[in-house]
């Protein structure tokens, strides 16, 4: 099995001498047909850039996977239907423009516990290798500030959209891939600024708040 290594950079600039607003990352988000990575499947993908600690909206992905999908798969629950399907990519063509996109760069995921699960899957099939780059969950970072505050917790404070209201930001409608990427990388970017306060922070040590 081929793994791809993630390359933080060259010997002088490691993770850790480099601060987290210096990298580009990718904010990603998959809209599923369950929960169970053995049995069910990816039915979109979206994706977006951030660099110098800024979203790049001009590198906004979304793609449908155009199947096979069980009929019965429940997926007017996204919003999407079987003609979105058909229009949509094969998962090998999404994949390798993903891979590319991905190349050197941290993954940033809200709920990774459950998508990377899925993305991890997907490039096995495509691959025959392990995606190996450092991922920063916005999700767990939000349990371990609570956790570090000794504030007590509900299921629903850890949605996306639960988060991003206590970092002020606005609500979305629309729950599909490329907007919850969008809203998952501003959440990154609340997230990252609120832990800096103005203080050096590596991302190494960002990423390991999550």
């Amino acid at each position: 099995m081929k793994c791809w290594p993630f390359n933080f950079g060259n010997k002088n600039t490691t993770p850790r001498t480099k601060h987290w607003i210096e990298y580009t990352y990718i904010a990603l988000d998959l809209e599923l047909t369950g929960l169970d990575p053995k049995r069910d499947e990816i039915l979109s993908f979206g994706w977006v850039t951030i660099e110098q600690g800024k979203i790049h909206l001009q590198t906004i992905k979304h793609e449908f996977v155009n199947g096979p999908y069980d009929p019965s798969s429940n997926i007017s629950i996204h919003g999407i239907t079987h003609a979105d399907l058909s229009k949509g990519r094969s998962l090998d063509s999404i994949m390798n423009e993903l891979k590319r996109d991905l190349w050197n760069k941290p993954l940033i995921l809200h709920h990774a516990a459950l998508d990377f699960k899925f993305l991890m899957k997907a490039w096995l099939h495509c691959f025959n290798g392990q995606l190996t780059n450092p991922v920063f969950d916005t999700l767990t970072f939000e349990q371990k500030r609570f956790l570090r505050r000794h504030i007590e917790s509900r299921h629903d404070d850890f949605q996306l959209t639960s988060c991003r209201q206590r970092y002020g930001l606005p609500n979305y409608t629309g729950h599909n891939a490329h907007t919850d990427a969008l809203a998952t990388a501003e959440l990154f970017l609340s997230q990252a600024h609120a832990a800096s306060q103005g203080k050096f922070l590596s991302q190494k040590d960002l990423f390991e708040l999550s």
